[in-house]
């Protein structure tokens, strides 16, 4: 019975484990959707400042 209880345990803080871990996924794929904007970004700043120095 105690075998039992200690496995519902465990199982409970898998289950959290994995829960903050998709958490975590979910924030990483927000990241890296704005370090791909900010990338974007600076990568016009840079064609705009070549044809700055162009002209």
């Amino acid at each position: 019975m105690v075998l039992q209880q200690q496995t519902i345990e465990q199982n409970e803080i898998i289950n959290e484990i994995f829960q903050i871990a998709k958490e975590q996924a979910e924030a990483i794929k927000t990241i890296n959707s704005s370090i791909q904007q900010l990338y974007a970004s600076i990568n016009i700043l840079v064609d705009e400042a070549k044809n700055l120095t162009d002209n």
